[in-house]
């Protein structure tokens, strides 16, 4: 087992390709890495087949890395992804337009989401757009006071049971998922940026997206300011 080096595991499945990706974290080296084509002519995943490529490479990636994989970033390529559009007003009633408002809100928003969508789980959530006093924002504006707020939202979900799926599967290798990313989404941030996918979503997972709700606490290089100031999602 080893003790002095700390590594992260990253899994891209879509219905034409699966990719493993074990990435030593102080140097962003990569010490394994493995991918297949999948022959499949339609649209969904093949679960008994992803299960299969992690056989393969599981104990491979043990035995190079000396330690057990415990916990892996799962990025996917389904039509299985929905997006649902949330906009939520408020009246801040002229005060300081601060992180516990907008914490409120996107708490308000969520639920909503929940009940409207039963048998779906959030994968992201995006603030699109500020409209503050009638005024749009892409950004917060610092020390702001306003009346009227408004945001609008995108939440990015997986049914549940599709989640399930994959959850019973990494069970059997006693890895759990530390979190889920849609690979249209991660492509929808960098644009025609030809960085390496898991690359990409480390850059997310640590914060790129200022506008992305972080839905998990976890301690990085860079913190987006939903993660600074709410971790209201752990």
């Amino acid at each position: 087992m080893n003790d002095d080096i700390n590594y992260e595991t990253f899994i891209f499945l879509s219905n034409k390709k699966f990719k493993i990706s074990v990435i030593e974290t102080n140097n962003s080296k990569i010490v394994y890495e493995e991918k297949k084509f999948i022959d499949n002519n339609n649209n969904f995943l093949e679960f008994e087949k992803f299960n299969n490529f992690l056989d393969d490479n599981i104990f491979k990636i043990e035995k190079r890395i000396r330690d057990f994989v415990k916990d892996v970033y799962l990025i996917i390529e389904t039509e299985a992804f929905i997006s649902t559009q949330v906009s939520i007003k408020n009246n801040n009633n002229g005060n300081l337009l601060t992180s516990s408002n907008l914490s409120y809100s996107i708490n308000e928003a969520k639920d909503h989401c929940f009940k409207s969508l039963t048998q779906e789980k959030i994968i992201h959530i995006i603030i699109n757009k500020y409209n503050i006093d009638n005024k749009d924002y892409q950004n917060l504006p610092i020390n702001i006071k306003c009346n009227i707020f408004i945001l609008d939202l995108t939440f990015i979900c997986l049914p549940k049971a599709f989640i399930k799926d994959l959850e019973n599967i990494m069970k059997k290798y006693q890895i759990s998922i530390s979190q889920t990313l849609s690979s249209r989404y991660i492509e929808s941030v960098f644009g025609g940026n030809d960085q390496d996918l898991f690359k990409k979503a480390r850059q997310l997972i640590e914060g790129f997206n200022e506008n992305e709700v972080i839905l998990n606490k976890k301690i990085n290089k860079k913190k987006g300011f939903f993660e600074k100031f709410f971790n209201f999602f752990s």
